[in-house]
């Protein structure tokens, strides 16, 4: 895991693996040239990525935006490391001085600024929303905490009853999310809103870790379970495993308000970064919704599949048709039955697909009803 290779912070001095959800989706794997290892850590409604890559001597920031890289480096720091960007472009992230000294930092309209929490040992930024509030974490010297910067004010962000916080991102409602420690040594996840906090758990993880947070509180992150490295999407109360084919290890650390995802992946070779679209049902589906998506073996989208809905009880039978979109996804909405029984299928016999049932509820949304199409080449 590349997210945090400056700062050796309380919670992530653990030790502890990550984790993974179950959505089928396509993933495109974002490698900058040269580099040893890449990592994809924010991403903003127009898709531009910002993240991190070391290129065999140091760590360096970067941007994607319409296929091109940009370098992103603190003027005079050793190692630098981007990990939030929000619709105007601000970035925000951290970087390492030659005297050992850790300091987040801003960077808008090619300005770079310093943040830095008074009489913190070191700090970090991790997220901003588009007002220009950011979220981070800092060291007092004994314990580490979660910071708000709001119009040049810093105020403290800690768990109640918590070792050590950190505060990972924030959505324009104000929305944060992150991870705190316990006495236990457990690491779990927290949503604070409205001055509030609740406990995000993937269950049976041992450690979850809440990373983004998009405008309709969609949160991703990643959690361990003792089988493995995964992320995932909570969405209204429910969590979905996100794990790149293939890979060993799964993390997702950013979202936007597109349904598009970033984070980074393990494989034989090393780590990448990639960035995805999730297909899920969305909020403004009061009638219910059943969503998936149609890929090949290798993950990538399959784009113009089409995907047959056909009620099968109550009868008289049913047959709703859409296409996948761009994005290999799909999607059935405006359901009438308090509760019926459907079958999805892809047309022209989508081989390693095959024929799934579904149960409808009015106004419940069913995600990741998910087709694998194409024969496997050997």
């Amino acid at each position: 895991m590349r997210r945090y290779p400056l700062i050796c912070l309380i919670i992530l001095g653990l030790m502890f693996s990550l984790c993974r959800l179950t959505l089928a989706i396509s993933y495109t794997a974002i490698d900058v040239p040269g580099a040893v290892w890449t990592d994809a850590d924010g991403i903003n409604d127009a898709g531009k990525i910002v993240g991190s890559y070391s290129d065999g001597n140091s760590q360096h920031g970067f941007s994607l935006d319409g296929g091109n890289f940009g370098v992103i480096d603190f003027p005079g720091a050793v190692a630098t490391a981007a990990f939030g960007i929000n619709d105007v472009g601000q970035i925000v992230g951290v970087y390492l001085e030659n005297s050992g000294k850790v300091s987040g930092f801003l960077l808008d309209g090619g300005s770079f600024s310093t943040i830095d929490v008074p009489g913190a040992v070191w700090t970090e930024a991790d997220g901003i929303n588009d007002i220009g509030k950011i979220v981070g974490s800092y060291s007092d010297g004994s314990s580490q905490h979660g910071f708000l910067l709001d119009g040049g004010s810093f105020s403290v962000i800690d768990f109640p009853g918590a070792v050590a916080t950190a505060a990972f991102g924030i959505n324009d409602v104000g929305q944060i999310v992150g991870a705190y420690l316990e006495n236990s040594g457990k690491v779990s996840g927290f949503l604070l809103d409205g001055g509030s906090f609740s406990t995000i758990a993937f269950p049976g993880a041992d450690v979850t870790y809440a990373f983004g947070i998009n405008n309709t509180s969609q949160i991703v992150g990643f959690y361990a379970d003792g089988h493995g490295d995964h992320g995932f999407l909570f969405i209204g109360g429910s969590f979905s495993t996100i794990d790149v084919p293939s890979a060993n290890d799964t993390y997702v650390y950013g979202t936007n308000n597109n349904s598009q995802i970033v984070g980074e992946y393990s494989d034989t070779i090393g780590f990448h970064g990639f960035v995805s679209t999730v297909c899920h049902c969305f909020t403004d589906n009061p009638t219910g919704c059943v969503s998936g998506s149609v890929t090949n073996y290798a993950g990538q989208p399959l784009v113009g599949k089409t995907v047959i809905l056909t009620r099968i009880n109550p009868k008289p039978r049913l047959r709703k048709k859409v296409l996948t979109d761009s994005n290999g996804c799909y999607r059935f909405t405006d359901f009438e039955d308090k509760i019926a029984i459907y079958k999805v299928e892809v047309k022209k016999r989508c081989r390693g697909g095959g024929t799934k049932l579904v149960i409808v509820r009015y106004g419940s949304g069913v995600n990741g009803v998910d087709f694998v199409c194409e024969k496997r080449r050997r």
